[in-house]
């Protein structure tokens, strides 16, 4: 699962709320700043977000994707998109013991979608957004990444 969270290669296969995702700056071997939109969701106007990326592995195998707002010369702000903000965001995956093929995944998420959002249609789009990503990850990962000659990712279906 965690393959999938490394990189914005893969990230349209479960997250369905992507337009696009663009990796611009790595500031460290597991930090990175991302720029990602959203397509826009009937009456609103497409979304954009800056963050950092942060992946940390601890002692037990659980490895934690954490995201905070950013703001990146790379990523101006734009007419296109209303700028909204992921304040916290959180995957967390943690080993099942003796099922090396499973983990628990957890996700935690607070958003301020910014511009004219009313409060009730906004919670009802949050409150379907983690069944289809629960849906979308599963059956996301049991594919694999696999890079062919050109450097690029290849998506090949896994045994």
């Amino acid at each position: 699962v965690y393959a999938l969270f490394e990189n914005d290669d893969r990230v349209r296969e479960y997250n369905t709320f992507i337009e696009f995702s663009k990796d611009i700056e790595m500031v460290a071997d597991n930090t990175k700043i991302v720029w990602t939109a959203s397509p826009p969701i009937f009456p609103f106007k497409a979304r954009d977000f800056c963050t950092v990326v942060h992946h940390r592995k601890l002692k037990d195998g659980t490895i934690i994707v954490l995201n905070r707002p950013y703001l990146h010369p790379n990523a101006p702000l734009s007419s296109k998109y209303v700028r909204a903000s992921i304040i916290l965001g959180a995957n967390i995956m943690q080993p099942i013991p003796n099922q090396p093929n499973k983990c628990k995944l957890t996700m935690l998420t607070q958003l301020d979608p910014g511009g004219f959002a009313p409060p009730m249609i906004v919670n009802h789009i949050s409150s379907l957004g983690p069944i289809g990503f629960f849906r979308n990850v599963e059956k996301a990962s049991k594919k694999k990444s696999k890079r062919n000659k050109n450097n690029a990712f290849a998506i090949v279906a896994s045994d």
